[in-house]
């Protein structure tokens, strides 16, 4: 099974009825694994104090990132584990 970006984290199927019968389906897609997993490594680059050195545009600097740059570490960083978990499950159906 290849994990993809675009995959649901926690899709929600339910049953809609009415006067106690069902009467249809209804599909809450919420987050993408993208999201999700890029949520998930933002919320531990904002909790780690390592940050004394960071690397903007190819060159260390002694300063803490910009917001903007700690959301494109964690899309990258979502991205990556992606495409690491795609490998890995390739390489086990094998």
């Amino acid at each position: 099974m290849t994990t993809r970006p675009t995959d649901n984290a926690f899709p929600l199927h339910s049953t809609d009825f009415f006067d106690e019968k069902p009467i249809g389906s209804t599909t809450h897609h919420g987050l993408s694994k993208r999201e999700y997993f890029a949520a998930i490594a933002l919320q531990g680059l904002l909790a780690s104090t390592h940050w004394e050195f960071c690397k903007i545009d190819d060159v260390w600097e002694h300063q803490a990132p910009s917001l903007e740059d700690f959301a494109e570490i964690a899309v990258e960083q979502a991205d990556k584990l992606i495409e690491e978990l795609s490998i890995s499950t390739r390489s086990l159906q094998r």
